[in-house]
């Protein structure tokens, strides 16, 4: 839906206005480490030797960092003139050229009135596009209910993505409300082994336990194994595997029937209430049991015990939940 969203704003390209910008004083300019000037810079950029259609994939702030960071790595200052070297030279690659006259046909059929009649012609540049089989659909839906207003393509389909955005909306709202209900239900079935004031919500819809030996403790009464889960806040993989993985509906409708979930931040900086040497923190300690007891110390390591706590499985990273299943399976 991002992508979809995004291409959209292809349309509503146009060329770009000329405007007396002196190019060879640019080139020889060192990049600004101001957001502003930079800005102004890039738009300025537009009008040397870049077309409406470059300029909408280069000169942005996140593509010219982008670029930035490989050119800093051969170049000890950079001046805008390697930024356009750099671009010219993706210019001339023949993925480029045949990747520019997908998004020329795609811009023309913008402002073509949408039609049945030649819609799979009309559409063929869209498709070239990226858009799938079920944004297409969504589109042609809309027109065939519609069919008394006169639609340009642009329109069709930016309001196709609307209406797709709301849907989805909708979608995952329902989905919250039946997540709520069943924690609610999942809560009150823990409370009848386990204190449950040790407890939370984790931000991916699990229920889990902060405290590795209440957990432990909680799966045993409960027979259930237990998946402990290390992890930091600024673990960028940690993140990836959370949103690819836990989040998954399979996933954590499979933990919260079947597991005791055990959420062990190795950075929390709150105290410990009776510190012990160099183990300060709840982070501290926490890295002390994956240090002592599994031997390692990265993040993220998920480790699968059975009811009694011996280990069956452990994954260091994955962002396939049908790979992670097969773990928790075992």
């Amino acid at each position: 839906m991002r992508f979809f969203t995004l291409i959209l704003c292809l349309f509503s390209l146009s060329a770009s206005a000329q405007n007396s910008v002196d190019c060879a004083a640019l080139a020889k300019k060192e990049v600004e480490m101001d957001t502003t000037a930079l800005r102004q810079s890039l738009n300025d950029l537009k009008h040397c030797g870049l077309d409406s259609i470059d300029e909408y994939l280069f000169c942005n702030t996140p593509s010219f960092a982008a670029i930035a960071v490989q050119l800093f790595n051969t170049h000890k200052s950079l001046t805008y003139g390697d930024f356009l070297h750099y671009v010219d030279s993706i210019k001339q690659q023949p993925e480029y050229r045949e990747m520019k006259a997908k998004i020329v046909a795609f811009w023309r059929v913008g402002d073509k009135i949408a039609s049945l009649n030649t819609w799979a012609q009309d559409t063929q540049p869209i498709s070239d596009m990226g858009f799938s089989s079920t944004e297409l659909l969504s589109a042609r839906n809309i027109l065939e209910r519609h069919q008394n207003q006169e639609w340009t393509y642009k329109q069709l389909f930016s309001y196709s993505a609307q209406i797709q955005k709301e849907e989805s909306k909708e979608k995952e709202d329902r989905r919250e409300v039946q997540l709520s209900l069943a924690i609610q239900k999942q809560m009150e079935y823990f409370a009848s082994y386990c204190d449950t004031a040790l407890m939370k919500l984790t931000p991916f819809g699990l229920l889990t336990f902060t405290s590795y030996k209440a957990g432990l403790a909680c799966a045993r009464k409960m027979n259930r194994k237990a998946i402990v889960y290390f992890e930091g806040n600024y673990a960028v993989n940690c993140r990836k595997f959370e949103e690819m993985v836990l989040r998954n509906a399979e996933v954590s409708e499979y933990i919260n029937n079947n597991c005791v979930f055990i959420d062990l931040k190795c950075d929390d900086e709150t105290p410990l209430p009776k510190p012990v040497k160099n183990i300060k923190t709840i982070g501290d300690e926490n890295e002390e049991i994956e240090e002592r007891i599994y031997h390692v110390s990265t993040q993220p390591l998920i480790v699968v015990l059975n009811a009694q706590g011996k280990e069956v499985a452990r994954s260091f990273y994955t962002t396939n939940p049908g790979e992670f299943m097969e773990l928790l399976r075992k």
